[in-house]
């Protein structure tokens, strides 16, 4: 049960973690880098994507012409979007909001309020044939230090007035799919199918050692027994010379019929 139980926890652990992961944003709805030309601006590009106050500062330079600031998205937006910016400018000069519609032509969208303190909040700038990726905040008039501006937010968003229904479709979207989906469709019980069971059962058997009683034969007398004593003692005092006899005579024989062999074999080899 182990065995099923462990993987499915696992499976169902990693299908949660992938599950709660939120959808990542499409590219042409935020700013991706900015082109800030002769402006000082600090403050990365994600502070613009939450109205939050934690704004991007772009500061004026001294002197010239005119100059310009170009935020680029990710990619050109589809139809059908508005622009939604949240920020302030401080000086009292004057700040459009522009797209590029191509071949070297910018169209003004808004004018921002001059001299403010705190974020004015535009919604619903229509983009109409604005389909580049560059919004460019310009500045026409002679430049002066003193001078900010503050973006907060600055958004790409589906046009709410818009007669045609747009469905928002993120380039890059994790949206988690098991595809294979486990379910345990019978359950294991472990059943032992080997039973060790002795074939065979040794018990020791005490047989008893027969005791050998002499008894006595009829018609023995004390001479015969005294004969056969006497010979027990000759035959064991003798034993080792027996043995020893055996042992010679076995030698000779041994040695007469190697002896015989060897003849038997020079005589043939003649």
């Amino acid at each position: 049960m182990k065995k099923i139980a462990i993987p499915l926890l696992t499976l169902t652990l990693i299908f949660t973690l992938v599950s709660v992961k939120p959808a990542l944003a499409a590219d042409w709805q935020f700013p991706q880098t900015i082109t800030q030309g002769s402006w000082t601006c600090t403050g990365a590009v994600s502070r613009m994507t939450v109205d939050d106050s934690d704004r991007v500062d772009c500061q004026e330079p001294n002197g010239g012409g005119g100059t310009y600031i170009d935020f680029t998205f990710g990619s050109d937006p589809p139809a059908g979007l508005v622009l939604h910016f949240n920020g302030y400018y401080s000086a009292n000069h004057t700040v459009t909001l522009q797209c590029y519609t191509g071949e070297g032509i910018w169209t003004n969208l808004v004018t921002l309020t001059s001299s403010l303190s705190a974020d004015e909040d535009i919604q619903d700038i229509h983009l109409g044939e604005c389909l580049t990726n560059v919004i460019r905040f310009n500045h026409p008039a002679n430049e002066n230090q003193t001078h900010h501006f503050y973006i907060d937010l600055l958004m790409r968003e589906v046009d709410p007035d818009a007669t045609a229904t747009f469905t928002a479709t993120p380039t890059a979207t994790n949206t988690a799919t098991p595809t294979i989906t486990f379910t345990p469709t019978s359950t294991f019980t472990p059943t032992p199918t080997f039973t060790s069971t002795p074939t065979s059962t040794f018990t020791p058997t005490n047989t008893p050692t027969p005791t050998v009683t002499k008894t006595p034969i009829p018609g023995h007398t004390a001479t015969y027994d005294a004969a056969l004593a006497s010979y027990t003692v000759i035959a064991q005092e003798n034993y080792p010379t027996t043995i020893l006899l055996s042992v010679l005579c076995g030698v000779l024989i041994l040695a007469m019929i190697i002896w015989g062999v060897i003849t038997m074999i020079n005589r043939r080899g003649r």
